[in-house]
């Protein structure tokens, strides 16, 4: 009865902390969105300015990469919260659905 109770502990302890981390994720994709809407406003700033001449190519492209690189970021931080996601599952011991 001891083992099972340390077990029931431990798997809770587990669940727990596959939950936080996925309301951590979710939390961060929310994020993620703001800051993917904000560097495309800034991209597009970016090109008018390239097209007056007021910044360079090289200006213009890193710009471009950063939004590139923030919706990158949203891909990784989404599969990070399925793996999450599908091992709170098998903590659980539930089937996914």
């Amino acid at each position: 009865e001891n083992r099972q109770n340390d077990l029931n502990d431990n798997l809770n302890r587990m669940l727990e902390a596959k939950r936080a981390e996925i309301e951590s994720l979710s939390t961060l994709l929310e994020t993620d969105l703001e800051l993917i809407s904000l560097r495309k406003r800034i991209t597009s700033s970016s090109e008018s300015q390239y097209e007056n001449g007021t910044i360079t190519a090289t200006d213009l492209l890193n710009e471009i990469n950063l939004e590139k690189q923030a919706l990158i970021n949203h891909e990784i931080h989404r599969i990070n919260l399925a793996m999450a996601q599908a091992d709170y599952y098998n903590i659980s011991g539930k089937e996914i659905e």
